[in-house]
């Protein structure tokens, strides 16, 4: 579940079936069931809380995103990635809300005259981006979000080649 709106949740129950034993045997009252761990861990970020700023990378590799949950109204971050190589940036998460939050990604150090838009302007919705290259060492990625509705987000990973 996520840091916002509850629900009711649900209530399972299993057995297992053997020669001789019902295949379903109704539970009594509810039954607390163990939270599993994915077998696949999740991307791991970078500790903060939320995204903020501009965080300047320099590592070969490395990870990003708008932070843990829900992104907040009104943010505004980027992260400048320079690594002397080439970089591909790859989202594995996103969802934003829909023309009102966006991601754009520069091939190079600014969002003027010297940086070039990659993702053919900015991107918003459910689906990511196809995998991103700047050919120049040096990629800026900039989240903006509005003052109203919010999502879950995007976490992308970055590699220098």
């Amino acid at each position: 579940s996520d840091s916002s709106v509850e629900g009711e949740g649900f209530s399972a129950s299993y057995t297992t079936v053997n020669a001789g034993v019902p295949a379903y045997i109704p539970p009594t009252s509810p039954v607390s069931v163990p939270v599993l761990t994915p077998a696949v861990p999740p991307p791991v970020l970078p500790p903060s809380t939320r995204c903020s700023g501009q965080v300047e990378l320099s590592a070969a590799s490395g990870s990003i995103g708008d932070g843990p949950g829900m992104y907040g109204s009104g943010q505004s971050c980027s992260w400048l990635i320079s690594s002397g190589g080439s970089i591909r940036l790859s989202f594995s998460e996103f969802s934003l809300e829909a023309g009102y939050d966006f991601i754009k990604v520069y091939d190079g150090s600014s969002a003027g005259a010297g940086g070039q838009l990659l993702n053919g302007g900015s991107t918003s919705g459910t689906s990511a981006p196809a995998p991103l290259l700047a050919m120049s060492g040096t990629m800026l990625v900039v989240f903006t979000s509005d003052s109203s509705v919010e999502n879950i987000g995007f976490i992308a990973s970055y590699s220098s080649f």
